[in-house]
């Protein structure tokens, strides 16, 4: 009691001071509590709006809410660095932070601690995949960090160099990237909440031996429409890159993201075959949900214990890992449970397979760049996998599917009510299958090859050599550990009952499954605003009628106004809930919906909030302008008609004859190929015209380009970007009325090529 008394009365001896433009902190203080708005033009993280320099400094913040732009100012404008901190063991507390590119970045600060604050609602880009469609331009890239190059994605934090760091009770929500650290050793990240980012939740380069537990970290995705595309482009929940190793993922909810986990050993490894993002232990957190892979972990060694992988694209994709341990995780309703290509002494042992439709998938290609440096220096051979103890069930295609693999072990697996057989290719045995219980109510499956399977060798001592392996030793006592047991309990009365994934809770009050990724020009929806959501796989009761699901807070809705001839099936109702949506002779090109939420307290995307009982309203729309675009080809020499530098032989190229034409209702190409028959891969010009009719008024130009374009509007150049690029991103604002003619000249060098044109109205 003395010692809190004591720390209460050295609190308060702190001096106050107010924030203001320019300040500099260079000793202990507390912050007098307000909401300041202090613009800032730096986005390298080193000259914030408010610096903190020296050592043993806490500067408590009291609640005091730091702003770098005002409220209604979108996402994507939101510029500069709220704080930036150096010295060594800083404390910073009780802070929120809005409207920054950056909200806290620290360099070489050794102990640093961040705890109790919020730093949402930063920087976010605008995104260009819709429902419809997928735009390349949104694939995020972690590649290179080496001179902080993450620092263009935004951060809630971003440390640099930052050991023994403590984040602790701090939420991050809404913006693009939660968390980033690089070059940081001894971490400890713990309780926070960074979930609903548009990237990244928490992201480490080179960062080691550090703890990750008792996070949430959901809803980190883009890239995903349901039932439309499912590509993720890159975003995830966790994400390790580039030699982080030795680092504990503990007990988070990882629920939504683009993957739960993406793990990649780094370029150094895949040019040397050395090092790699080796032995972290990724133990009972729930990685459900990700449209792609609920955990990627390539290229390296790693531990994957007691975690839970439902209704993802895989659970598990592990190329080319290596030592690895795969031990009593449970995956439920995947289409791949785990996939591994060019795996080597990895071990599965005492894993659930549930309502999969492929249970393990293992093999190697049939040829690998021989110019690649990975090849080069490692045995890349898919051999020496070790499959024990497993339970497969309602397994729609096979249990096991294993191909150009040797040195297979299988023994003591559980395979009942499997839909196909256990396949084998041009794979060998390490020893006989032993121990195994095969029940189907179908024809009994068996191990089965295609006439090329290696003869098994023969069984030594009972034992495969993995079983008693330091990997079973190492882990056994986690397994037995109260504090890492799975918390996943299916629900008491849907527990016996064949279910779908959705339909499964995890607790009870969390939403779960894919259908509830709702991703808009603004990222993930986090469901603290009513949202107009359509749902074409559900069948509407009304012909020519779609469904609607209208989620957010509860409360209730009604209609304020709708396009004519546009009605609902309901004029009112609840939230949640579901209305149907009939259109006039079955679609209308320009047509709007906007309805009234009352309720509870409601927070948009920008992080405006709105008390409960106050009217918000939301609306749903589609605008479509038909536009018939030509679009020629040409292929041209690099050598010696390069558009950049030889623009007069490039340009006599376009006027000759064409290589290939098309005609197309929508321009949305993205290429990684021969765009059509007769065109090159790489080194292609394009020219795309097309004309259309559309009322006056303010409109944007859409236009997403790599490599170089040009874009003409009725005869006058608008936008100019003849340069070698990735996929880039252009909103153009134009005035519109009557009849107009658009064209659009391209090139592409080499790699990925794309060009994509869409008309949307202004501030849309």
């Amino acid at each position: 009691m003395l010692s809190l008394v004591i720390a209460m009365l050295s609190h308060q001896s702190l001096p106050e001071i107010e924030l203001r433009p320019g300040l500099m902190i260079t000793r202990s203080c507390r912050i007098k509590t307000a909401d300041k708005l202090i613009t800032n033009a730096d986005e390298s993280g080193q000259a914030g709006a408010i610096r903190i320099s020296g050592d043993n400094i806490t500067v408590d913040f009291q609640g005091s809410v730091l702003r770098g732009s005002e409220k209604a100012v979108e996402p994507d404008e939101r510029k500069g660095t709220a704080l930036s901190i150096t010295g060594d063991n800083v404390t910073i507390k009780n802070a929120t932070i809005r409207g920054y590119k950056i909200g806290v970045a620290a360099w070489k600060s050794k102990n640093l601690q961040i705890i109790d604050s919020d730093f949402s609602y930063n920087w976010k880009q605008r995104l260009k995949s819709d429902l419809k469609k997928e735009d390349v331009s949104d694939w995020m890239s972690f590649h290179n960090n080496e001179n902080n190059e993450w620092l263009r994605f935004g951060a809630g934090i971003y440390l640099q160099n930052c050991d023994d760091a403590t984040i602790r009770n701090v939420t991050i929500n809404g913006g693009q990237c939660g968390l980033m650290m690089t070059n940081c050793k001894r971490a400890t990240v713990e309780h926070n909440d960074f979930s609903f980012n548009s990237a990244i939740g928490v992201g480490m380069y080179r960062t080691t031996d550090s703890k990750i537990q008792f996070n949430k970290i959901d809803f980190c995705v883009r890239g995903f429409s349901y039932g439309v595309y499912n590509r993720g482009q890159d975003s995830a929940g966790i994400l390790m890159y580039e030699q982080s190793s030795r680092n504990k993922i503990y007990c988070n909810s990882v629920t939504h993201g683009g993957d739960g986990l993406f793990l990649w050993a780094g370029q150094f490894t895949m040019d040397t075959g050395q090092g790699g993002c080796n032995d972290n232990e990724i133990i009972s957190n729930d990685f459900s949900h990700a449209p792609t892979n609920g955990i990627e972990v390539t290229f390296s060694r790693n531990y994957m214990i007691n975690n839970l992988m439902m209704e993802c694209w895989h659970g598990i994709w592990g190329g080319y890992s290596f030592e690895s341990v795969i031990d009593n995780n449970q995956f439920k309703h995947n289409a791949e449970s785990i996939a591994i290509e060019h795996g080597q002494n990895n071990r599965i042992m005492g894993n659930t397979f549930d309502g999969e439709n492929m249970g393990i998938n293992l093999w190697a290609n049939a040829e690998q760049d021989p110019n690649w440096g990975y090849v080069k220096h490692r045995d890349t051979r898919s051999h020496n996998i070790l499959i024990g103890g497993n339970l497969f069930k309602n397994i729609e295609r096979e249990a096991l599917r294993i191909r150009k693999t040797t040195g297979v072990d299988i023994r003591g697996n559980t395979f009942t009510m499997i839909g196909e057989s256990l396949a084998f290719e041009e794979s060998g045995f390490a020893y006989p299958p032993a121990g195994n219980f095969i029940q189907s109510d179908d024809e009994q499956p068996q191990f089965i090859g295609n006439g090329n399977t290696v003869e098994a060798q023969p069984k030594k001592d009972g034992n495969s050599s993995m079983l008693d392996g330091a990997g079973r030793t190492r882990f056994a006592n986690i397994l037995d550990d109260q504090k890492y047991k799975a918390q996943w309990q299916v629900r008491p009365e849907v527990k016996d009952k064949a279910i779908k994934a959705e339909e499964v809770f995890w607790p009870a009050d969390k939403l779960r499954g894919r259908r509830y990724i709702l991703v808009d020009e603004w990222g993930p929806h986090d469901f603290k605003s009513p949202k107009l959501w359509p749902r074409e796989y559900l069948q509407p009761k009304t012909k020519g009628a779609k469904v609607y699901e209208i989620l957010g807070p509860k409360g209730s809705w009604k209609l304020s106004r709708a396009t004519d001839g546009v009605t609902l099936s309901e004029s009112h109702g609840t939230v949640p809930g579901f209305v149907e949506i009939t259109f006039p002779a079955g679609q209308v090109t320009d047509w709007e919906v906007v309805l009234e939420y009352v309720g509870e307290e409601t927070t948009d995307y920008r992080g405006m909030i709105t008390p409960a009982g106050k009217p918000v309203q939301f609306k749903s729309g589609g605008f479509d302008v038909p536009i018939e675009w030509n679009v020629r080809f040409w292929n041209y020499d690099p050598e010696t008609q390069d558009p950049r530098t030889q623009f007069e032989a490039f340009d006599k190229v376009r006027q000759g004859n064409r290589t290939a034409t098309i005609t197309s209702r929508d321009l949305n190409y993205g290429w990684s190929a021969s765009p059509a028959p007769g065109v090159n891969n790489d080194y292609f010009a394009t020219v795309a015209e097309g004309e259309f009719t559309i009322q006056p008024g303010e409109y944007i130009f859409d236009l997403t380009s790599d490599d170089g374009v040009r874009l003409y509007l009725d005869g006058k150049l608008i936008h100019d970007d003849w340069t070698y690029h990735a996929p880039k991103s252009e909103r153009i604002p134009v005035k519109l009325g009557g009849k107009h003619k658009v064209k659009i000249e391209h090139f592409e060098l080499n790699g990925y090529s794309s060009l994509k044109f869409a008309l949307v109205k202004g501030g849309r």
